[in-house]
Formats: C-alpha cells, sequence, structure tokens
C-alpha cells in the first residue's frame, strides 16, 4: 500500500498503520471504561433513556413514565448508566433526578440516541 506523505510517496505496511510507536497504547482502564460504557448503552431501554435525558434532566417516575416500565426497573437501568459514568444522579429530597454529567452538553449523544433509539 502507498500512503502520500508530502512531496514523496512511502510504503507502509497495514500493520504499522494501526500499530504506531509514536502512538500511546490506551491504559487498560480506559479500554475497561469505554467497554463499561458500551454495555450499559448496549440494551434498547438504557439507550431510550439516555436518549431522553439528552433533553434535560428527569426523575425516575417521569423515565418510567416515558419508557412505559416500572419504577424499579427503570431504577436498575439508571443505575447501570451511573456506574458507567454516562449519566448522574440528583437526590433532591424524596425525589431523585439523571442528567447527563455537567461535562456534556447532549449535543453530541444527542443524533446518536435520536437515531438509534427510535422504533425498529
Amino acid at each position: 500500500m502507498r500512503i502520500w506523505l508530502g512531496k514523496a510517496a512511502a510504503s507502509v505496511s497495514y500493520k504499522d498503520m494501526f500499530i504506531s510507536p509514536t502512538r500511546p497504547v490506551p491504559e487498560l482502564r480506559d479500554t475497561d471504561r469505554v467497554v463499561a460504557a458500551l454495555r450499559a448503552v448496549g440494551e434498547q431501554t438504557r439507550l431510550r433513556a439516555l436518549a431522553l435525558l439528552t433533553e434535560g434532566e428527569l426523575a425516575v417516575g417521569e423515565l418510567a413514565q416515558a419508557l412505559g416500565q416500572s419504577q424499579p426497573r427503570v431504577s436498575r437501568h439508571l443505575k447501570l448508566l451511573t456506574e458507567a459514568g454516562l449519566i448522574e444522579r440528583a437526590p433532591e429530597g424524596v425525589w431523585v433526578f439523571y442528567r447527563l454529567p455537567r461535562a456534556h452538553d447532549g449535543a453530541s449523544i444527542r443524533g446518536s440516541c435520536a437515531r438509534d433509539a427510535g422504533p425498529k
């Protein structure tokens, strides 16, 4: 394979394209975090809940009603999303609200969730 590198062309093997001595190898904890996040959104209900939370914070009861599932079942899904670091838990008195972490504005997640969480 030949890749254009400015004025001269150089031969680069397939292996060299993906295994570079100059690019640091991701740390194991980083890959574990990515795998945990993918597992968390790998279920339709959790993906739908994440899509709803891109619009703003919601209480567990509101999410349960929107998802058409019982409150204990939705709470379990939200616990998994929280453990994966995809959402934050914000207790206020007897209510518990969930939202995207403050570092996210929802724009990056909103597009893919809305597209992927719809009816099949």
